[in-house]
């Protein structure tokens, strides 16, 4: 009963890291597109006040 409750916990564990590193990656996958998003309308704000002049 110890062994095949141990493998249970190691199996629940492995799954709950897979599922955080998996989370985690997804946000900052997001983390970067929100960010390269946020670069993208500084650099067309920029161009804007520079054609706007």
């Amino acid at each position: 009963m110890i062994d095949i409750g141990g493998a249970i916990v190691v199996a629940s564990t492995t799954t709950t890291i897979t599922a955080t590193t998996t989370a985690a990656a997804a946000a900052a996958a997001a983390a970067a597109a929100a960010a390269a998003a946020a670069a993208a309308d500084v650099v067309m704000a920029v161009v804007v006040m520079l054609v706007m002049r």
